[in-house]
């Protein structure tokens, strides 16, 4: 590994700081992206849309049977008639102001008696209901309204219908429209999506190398840390071995982290330490051991008297006088 990817002069804790904030932000680079693809994806998206749909269908069908109860109570009747409201006229009306309110979305109803369509209405990108060249056909997209919705109307159950030409979607959602009395039909609702977000995995892709490249970052950086930790278990053993030898050398601290900076200077310490108690031992045995030939304790002069018992309250070691006993100068 390349010495210019190393950043040996920072300490560990430092290191280790650095490396656990880009592993947290990636941590909670991965969640948002998550959430983010989740959002993202195609069933995501469809599934969205087409919540939305039923729920815009479930509206109209509300404003239609609100009507026709306020129809019927107007007549003084028990149960709601669906047929005063069955008229062409008042389904486009309502459709056209339930559609308003919802935007986004066109719609209408379905009358089972007669098994036809009726009250279309549109609002925004839905209002033009002239299919486009990749997508699907007028006859496909109103086959299809008609099945969702005379099945709605019949099981008296949601349905719904998806067309799908090229890139393009058709989503079509159905609700039943009846009550303990009767049943009239059904209300549906279509929205088409072309170019679906969640088709186009450009995103995702992106998303994915980009977490990659961060995971790749933080292995790096963790390698890096492994390999300056160890390349300072290697220095400071190396040194202890060269201590073994010879007392004098000293272990280089150039630009090694802080920790092995510090770990170092203590046992170069402890080598000058070591080297300067051994030389004091030196001294001290050479003035006052006793040697071939070295005159008696008698005739040595006071001052090499007081000397010797100076070095010998300083290192602490036994002399041999020339009677041949041990004993401690103080």
């Amino acid at each position: 590994m390349s010495a210019r990817l190393s950043f040996p002069r920072h300490s560990f804790r430092w290191q280790i700081t650095l490396l656990g904030a880009v592993v947290v932000v990636l941590f909670v680079a991965v969640l948002m992206a998550t959430l983010v693809a989740l959002q993202y994806t195609k069933s995501a998206v469809l599934n969205g849309e087409k919540r939305r749909l039923i729920g815009a269908a479930s509206a109209l069908a509300g404003d239609f049977m609100d009507k026709a109860r306020s129809a019927s109570q107007k007549r003084r009747l028990s149960h709601a008639d669906f047929g005063l409201v069955s008229s062409p006229e008042a389904v486009s009306e309502i459709s056209e102001t339930a559609l308003q309110r919802i935007g986004g979305v066109a719609g209408g109803f379905y009358q089972s008696d007669g098994d036809f369509l009726l009250g279309y209405a549109g609002t925004g990108a839905q209002a033009n209901e002239q299919p486009t060249p990749s997508g699907a056909s007028h006859d496909e997209i109103r086959s299809a309204i008609l099945e969702a919705a005379r099945s709605a109307a019949i099981a008296h159950l949601e349905s719904e219908k998806i067309l799908t030409r090229d890139r393009d979607f058709v989503l079509i959602e159905a609700v039943p429209i009846s009550d303990e009395n009767a049943s009239w039909g059904s209300a549906w609702t279509m929205e088409r999506l072309q170019s679906l977000p969640g088709a186009n995995r450009l995103r995702a892709y992106l998303i994915t190398v980009a977490l990659g490249v961060a995971a790749l970052v933080c292995v790096i950086l963790t390698l890096l840390v492994v390999r300056n930790l160890q390349a300072g278990v290697r220095k400071i053993e190396e040194g202890l071995q060269g201590l073994e030898s010879d007392l004098a050398s000293q272990i280089p601290t150039g630009s090694d982290p802080e920790e092995i900076q510090r770990i170092a200077q203590a046992v170069n310490r402890l080598g000058s330490t070591l080297k300067a108690n051994m030389i004091a031992r030196s001294k001290s045995k050479t003035v006052c051991g006793t040697r071939s030939g070295s005159p008696p304790w008698g005739d040595w002069s006071q001052a090499s008297r007081m000397r010797c018992a100076t070095l010998l309250r300083r290192s602490a070691c036994a002399c041999r006088w020339p009677s041949g006993k041990r004993e401690i100068l103080g």
